[in-house]
């Protein structure tokens, strides 16, 4: 039903859309904010002033999406999980921020990529998931008790994920960090900040100095 009436108010204009997504699932959508042809389906949505998702991008049943102002996920994205509400007992139960995706202020999405996020997903303000085709994966099987397993995922603020790059479960960067393409992030990755990283695993491999890169001096998401 939450399909149906979704796709129903897609021919509405997009002023009647939000008022009606407000009034019928409870959400949270600004005035100024503002969702493309999408299918976006959680539980929860918050979306803060000048957010926007764009066009052909899946969000399904998913605890909740929360953007904060000026976020966006631009086109042709997957964000994909089960409910924590609804599937409490999947991952052994331990899902800490649930079936989750924040972003903070200013950061981005841009397009196709895939986002798993059982185990929640933060994205740090400031900070985009760049190019195409990087994988988010907050859940995986462990051979060892041949069970499913989730862990939450979180990129600091002012961090730069350039085109397909990998985030397995557990995996965590700091602050003012650069990904380069083709890298995979992992727990063993942890503390990465004021850095370049790159490799599988993906470790420093030179340090960042401020001065030197402007992108972390900027004061909204969008780059010319």
């Amino acid at each position: 039903m939450r399909i149906v009436l979704n796709v129903v108010l897609m021919l509405f204009p997009w002023c009647i859309r939000r008022v009606m997504l407000n009034l019928i699932f409870g959400y949270k959508i600004d005035k100024t904010a503002r969702i493309g042809f999408s299918l976006i389906l959680p539980y929860k949505l918050i979306m803060e002033k000048f957010s926007r998702i764009g066009n052909g991008n899946i969000c399904k049943p998913i605890d909740e999406l929360i953007m904060k102002e000026d976020s966006g996920i631009g086109s042709l994205n997957f964000i994909t999980g089960f409910s924590s509400l609804k599937y409490p007992s999947l991952f052994g139960g331990s899902r800490l921020l649930g079936a989750s995706l924040v972003m903070g202020k200013s950061s981005a999405i841009t397009s196709r990529h895939y986002i798993d996020v059982n185990g929640g997903v933060v994205v740090g303000d400031y900070s985009t998931i760049a190019g195409i085709r990087s994988t988010l994966l907050t859940h995986s099987i462990d051979p060892k008790v041949s069970m499913q397993k989730c862990n939450s995922i979180v990129i600091g603020k002012n961090n730069f994920i350039a085109t397909n790059v990998i985030f397995l479960p557990g995996s965590i960067t700091g602050d003012c960090c650069i990904v380069s393409a083709g890298s995979v992030v992992t727990k063993r990755s942890e503390g990465l900040s004021w850095c370049i990283a790159s490799g599988n695993p993906a470790i420093k491999v030179k340090d960042i100095i401020e001065e030197d890169y402007l992108y972390f001096k900027r004061t909204k998401q969008f780059v010319d």
